[in-house]
């Protein structure tokens, strides 16, 4: 995992991943990480703060095209490293986060526990 920020402080932040070769950039827009390529989103995944330092990651999204590829989990792992680096917690409420949260113990360490 590669977060850079670009430039100067406060800028966004990017995460760049190799899947079959290819270098993707999953780049911070707003309250989500986003994959697009020519200005088309591919891949998508959002979050809201419900606390200053609690996070509700509520969905993602991966375009047909490139679904089956484990693009999802790396959305996934790019809003966890982000969550990390800002020590945030999370509460999965997607179905696809709740279910692999709840399969893989990685991630019970990142996961705000009430």
């Amino acid at each position: 995992m590669l977060f850079i920020r670009q430039g100067i402080e406060h800028a966004p932040f990017v995460k760049r991943e190799s899947i079959g070769g290819f270098i993707m950039e999953f780049v911070k827009k707003g309250n989500s990480f986003v994959y697009e390529v020519d200005g088309q989103l591919l891949g998508e995944i959002t979050y809201a703060f419900v606390k200053d330092n609690v996070i509700d990651v509520n969905h993602t999204y991966v375009s047909e095209t490139l679904r089956g590829q484990g693009i999802a989990k790396k959305l996934v792992d790019t809003v966890v490293a982000y969550a990390k680096e800002e020590q945030l917690k999370i509460i999965p409420t997607c179905p696809y986060v709740v279910a692999l949260f709840e399969k893989d113990d990685v991630y019970q360490e990142i996961m705000f526990k009430q």
